[in-house]
């Protein structure tokens, strides 16, 4: 079977490794299921170093901030 599996294509081997993964996600017991807002705080967590950039300043102030700051000649 391993030989088969390597002649997938990338595509492929996605669509199994997916499959796999809902039918590990399928046998375990309901308590251990995330819902999915569960998983998305999950995710958020490991977002890397721009994490939460955005998480004591609105956006859109900052874009202001920055824009009375530069002279326009």
């Amino acid at each position: 079977m391993p030989e088969a599996y390597n002649t997938l294509t990338v595509q492929e081997k996605q669509e199994v490794d997916n499959f796999v993964s809902y039918l590990i996600y399928k046998r375990m017991p309901k308590k251990q299921k995330k819902t999915p807002e569960e998983l998305r705080a999950i995710l958020d967590e490991y977002t890397g170093c721009m994490g939460g950039l955005w998480k004591d300043d609105d956006p859109l102030a900052y874009q202001r901030r920055l824009r009375e700051d530069r002279e326009i000649a």
